[in-house]
């Protein structure tokens, strides 16, 4: 038999204070596997844009969810990296055979 208080009508809160602080948001990160395939993708060389784009999308998803993903935001860097190092690639290759 459990004791109740009076004026209470069933079991209370086990946690009446919420999470604990830094706990975060509860679930799945719903940009997670994407966010690790288009930093994948943004690493070699020849498919920068298609991780570039991924990462992204993985990025606002997750934010959106409340979570920070580090994968999505270093295909993001790494994607820029590689769009920057082709653009001025072709400028040099432009102005060279000129």
């Amino acid at each position: 038999m459990s004791y109740q208080q009076p004026g209470t009508a069933g079991p209370q809160d086990p946690n009446p204070y919420g999470a604990a602080p830094g706990a975060g948001p509860q679930g799945a990160d719903p940009g997670a596997g994407m966010g690790k395939v288009g930093m994948i993708l943004a690493i070699i060389p020849c498919t920068w844009f298609i991780g570039l784009i991924l990462s992204i999308i993985a990025n606002v998803q997750s934010k959106n969810a409340g979570f920070e993903n580090k994968n999505a935001k270093i295909g993001i860097i790494v994607g820029i990296v590689w769009g920057v190092i082709a653009i001025v690639g072709n400028i040099i290759n432009f102005a060279v055979n000129s």
